[in-house]
């Protein structure tokens, strides 16, 4: 059997001042740099397993949203009136999902659908 004796911490709570410097002196801290784009890393599979759950939780809860969705498609807005009305409509005939579904992402997800409910 071989003695190994127990790890011993290096850095003390209460450093003298000669380590202060000795670590001011040799310790140089990285320059702060702007957060780029590509600094965030996402799975490639993330979005669509995203969309799956939320189109799963809504379709779970469709009898609280198509009452509003349907007040809301008679809006005076147009625009908004309308993409109210579609998701009224994929909301009635829609099924939860097992897997991601294209073509009902690219009808299901514009840049107003998410001011409707």
């Amino acid at each position: 059997m071989v003695y190994i004796p127990p790890h011993t911490v290096r850095y003390t709570k209460n450093p003298t001042p000669a380590l202060v410097a000795y670590r001011e002196k040799n310790n140089k801290k990285p320059e702060p740099r702007p957060y780029l784009c590509s600094d965030t890393r996402i799975a490639i599979d993330r979005p669509a397993r995203a969309f799956v759950q939320a189109w799963n939780s809504i379709i779970s809860r469709r009898q609280r949203y198509l009452p509003i969705l349907l007040r809301t498609s008679a809006s005076e807005d147009p625009v908004l009136g309308y993409f109210a009305g579609e998701l009224h409509r994929f909301l009635e005939a829609g099924e939860r999902l097992d897997e991601f579904d294209e073509q009902l992402f690219r009808k299901t997800v514009e840049r107003r659908s998410a001011s409707v409910v």
